[in-house]
């Protein structure tokens, strides 16, 4: 049987952590405590023989006494309750009573326990106030929406625009109209907005006007009521870029002072008022997910509220074993009516919003309705477990067999071989399974950072905005990375043998091309194998990143932008393949045609730069949309990469005094530039005045020393420029090895660099309680009108 401070451990939301019942301090006081008696060898007093019958957790069993079980009689404490007039919050405080006000241990016990009762009921409170708010605004965004609706259904003939269908036909539009009625007791909020009731009114009262919309929208106009329709005029959707012509569209709309207006004119250039389909289809997809992160918020805080109440009578089931003291029934009592677990806000939310998404999204599908609002989790499979060892067996066994091959043959990777055919080898394929060597090495080590975001409890998921438990675990990652890893070093094999026996057949080398290939078709594979979802997520912030300028730039998109900068060498290692094997310079295995001319030059500079020219164009979009002037200082910092990069490629042509005294002026400027940035910026280290010093605040690791490492290592691995200048070679390997090395030394760093990102970022969510994505509402602030 699970420990209920192991479940409570996996059951909490890590970003309110601090705001659940201090389980674990309260247990330490009550060991303290049998401690203290047994060090002055004092017997536990008398357990009461009522004690079994009056157990909390048999009258906390469905919140109900059953008949016959009394509260108990001799209870050595009593709970009082104050309410407090400026914020209007229940305020318990416990009197103790003889034995239990003698004890210094117990007295501290009560004490914490007071505290943390009100500390639940506090936090409950704020945060219901707050969905509150937020169902309000969400009311009025879909009496918006289905005025839109309708609006729709007139123009187009009685089409209306139904989320998942929009075929509905004339006559449910019409219904739709009537059902407006009843929304009057769905959204008690809603009947104080009189604006709200007169728009319903007018348009149920002028029906039959509704058959012409120009004559129906002319006559609202004519009567110039404050709550006539034209107020439309005013709203804007904020609709996210999915496309890029949808990112080009909206740039151009801004380039002319256009409007991103819900409503637009007639093509004949009359004043009537048009609704824009795809604007009000793409508002009804942005309320679904609204609605869909604001019950899973509300699902957050009962289960905050349920566990709370289990971890009350728990300890005070452990409190009374402890001590045998008849405290627990009565404290209990209090608990169960203090407000975080009496109230049934929460529960009323939960019901509205399941039966609006219903009506509303699923056309009454309630079965459809609760798959979005409630996903099922994944669930393990075992043949996961198998395929990762056996795959990872494979690649073993390949690589033992590579190694052996090379060793019979002579040798492909010496310094030694530079003027045979192994020479050709190293220059003509290597770069193509370096290439997927590193790509496979940050698969390992993305997977790595997922096992000890999970192992940790850093809601990486949440952070990354991945959908709701459809994320890759590190064992599907894992397996993935296997899966690839054998066909990368299969063909390593494969490729090897086939060379040393057939040199002379060019076509030998379409084998790494194939694997090449398998890389491809697997990232862009159309169905729904190998994890769909998420290659086609990797996919969109791909594209998202191109297109930065034009694209709001969430974390997941700069986060993998950050990837891509210590990814260049295969990039460059992309530029060489694909003009060795397009260019059909593979028939004459010619290398050196690939490397020649002005062209390759500066196709080298425009491919190394790319990465952080990326960045720069992320940053300085989030500088425009949060007006925060860190965001230029971070451009910065990729500006003076990029610059070191200029220089360090112009001192590999050059290989002069001058270029090699700027390459470490200016790489040591960057350098210096990113290691602040990753240790006070990205990872929130090296605070002074943290309660633990040159660190932060709050730390999830328990141990120190390893931030102390991480910060050393980050920049010792920051100074792999170096070996540029010192030309730094291990023993007789080719220096394609020793560039190897060097970059998977980056990706190495690199991955080392995401845990502590994300950790950061994840207690930025737990010191603003962040545990819900704030999906931004369709018609803007809805404190600028009222509907």
């Amino acid at each position: 049987m699970v420990k209920f401070s192991k479940q409570l451990q996996g059951q909490l939301v890590p970003e309110w952590k601090s705001a659940y019942c201090n389980y674990w301090q309260l247990k330490k006081i009550l060991k303290q405590v049998k401690l203290q008696w047994e060090k002055e060898g004092v017997d536990c007093p008398a357990r009461s023989p009522r004690r079994l019958l009056n157990s909390p957790l048999r009258s906390f069993g469905h919140l109900t006494r059953r008949r016959g079980n009394s509260w108990a009689q001799n209870d050595m404490i009593m709970v009082h309750c104050r309410t407090e007039t400026d914020e209007q919050e229940d305020i318990y405080e416990t009197e103790l009573f003889e034995p239990i006000a003698e004890a210094e241990n117990e007295k501290a016990f009560f004490s914490i326990l007071d505290a943390e009762l009100n500390k639940i009921n506090k936090f409950f409170k704020r945060k219901e106030e707050e969905y509150i708010k937020r169902s309000q605004a969400l009311e009025k965004q879909m009496k918006i929406l289905k005025e839109m609706r309708r609006m729709l259904v007139q123009q187009t003939g009685g089409t209306s625009l139904v989320f998942q269908d929009p075929s509905r036909s004339r006559k449910e539009a019409e219904r739709s109209v009537h059902a407006s009625k009843i929304q009057d007791t769905e959204f008690p909020y809603l009947n104080q907005d009189s604006e709200e009731k007169s728009i319903r009114e007018h348009v149920v009262a002028n029906k039959n006007e509704l058959e012409n919309p120009q004559k129906f929208v002319h006559s609202i106009q004519v009567t110039g009521q404050p709550d006539s329709l034209p107020i439309y005029n005013h709203i804007k959707i904020n609709i996210p870029l999915t496309t890029p012509a949808m990112a080009i569209a909206t740039l151009s709309e801004v380039l002319q002072g256009e409007s991103n207006n819900f409503l637009k004119n007639d093509t004949n250039g009359k004043d009537d008022i048009l609704v824009s389909r795809k604007k009000v289809h793409q508002a009804e997809k942005m309320l679904r997910m609204a609605y869909v992160e604001f019950y899973r918020g509300l699902s957050l805080l009962k289960s905050y509220s349920s566990l709370n109440m289990v971890a009350f009578a728990k300890i005070m089931k452990k409190y009374e074993k402890v001590t045998g003291r008849n405290a627990s029934v009565t404290y209990l009592r209090v608990v169960e009516g203090s407000y975080f677990n009496s109230s049934d806000q929460v529960v009323k939310l939960m019901d509205k919003i399941e039966a609006l998404f219903t009506g509303h999204f699923t056309k009454d599908n309630r079965r459809q309705a609760m798959t979005y609002l409630r996903p099922t989790p994944q669930k393990a499979s075992h043949n996961v477990t198998f395929f990762l060892g056996l795959f990872t067996g494979c690649v073993l066994s390949l690589f033992a067999a590579f190694a052996m091959i090379v060793r019979i043959s002579e040798g492909y990777i010496s310094a030694q071989a530079s003027q045979s055919e192994q020479r050709k080898y190293m220059e003509t394929i290597f770069p193509v399974f370096s290439m997927l060597s590193l790509i496979l090495l940050h698969m390992y080590m993305y997977g790595w950072n997922v096992y000890a975001w999970r192992h940790v409890r850093i809601n990486y998921a949440f952070i990354f905005e991945f959908a709701p438990r459809s994320e890759l675990r590190y064992r599907e990652i894992l397996l993935l990375c296997t899966g690839l890893s054998t066909i990368v070093v299969g063909g390593m094999v494969t490729h090897l043998v086939a060379y040393s026996k057939a040199k002379a057949s060019p076509y030998v080398d379409l084998i790494p091309l194939a694997v090449l290939m398998v890389f491809v078709s697997v990232l862009v594979c159309p169905f729904n194998l190998f994890y769909r979802s998420s290659r086609f997520f990797f996919l969109r912030s791909m594209q998202h990143i191109i297109l930065s300028p034009l694209y709001k730039v969430v974390l997941a998109d700069f986060f993998l932008a950050d990837q891509l900068a210590s990814q260049v060498p295969t990039l460059r290692s992309m530029e060489y393949i694909t003009c060795y094997y397009v260019g059909g310079h593979f028939k004459h295995r010619d290398f050196h045609a690939c490397t020649r001319g002005r062209h390759y030059k500066h196709l080298a500079y425009i491919i190394s730069l790319m990465p952080y020219w990326f960045r720069i164009m992320q940053c300085f979009r989030r500088w425009i949309d949060e007006n925060d002037r860190a965001h230029i200082a971070n451009g910065g910092k990729y500006l003076s990469a990029m610059i070191a990069v200029a220089v360090k490629l112009t001192y590999g042509e050059a290989q002069s005094v001058v270029w090699m005294v700027m390459l470490v002026i200016t790489s040591t400027v960057a350098t210096i530039y990113q290691m602040y940035w990753d240790l006070v910026v990205d990872w929130g280290l090296l605070q002074p005045n943290s309660s633990n010093p040159w660190l932060r605040d709050r730390l999830i690791l328990k141990r120190k020393s390893i931030y102390v490492v991480s910060m050393v290592l980050n920049g010792v691995l920051r100074l792999a420029w170096l070996q540029s200048v010192t030309h730094l070679q291990f023993g007789d390997l080719d220096t394609q090895i020793t560039d190897f090395i060097f970059a998977s030394l980056e990706v190495l760093r690199r991955g080392h660099w995401n845990f502590y990102r994300i950790e950061n970022e994840h207690l930025n969510n737990v010191g603003k309680y962040r545990a819900v994505k704030t999906v931004p509402l369709p018609f803007g602030d809805m404190e600028e009108y009222e509907v």
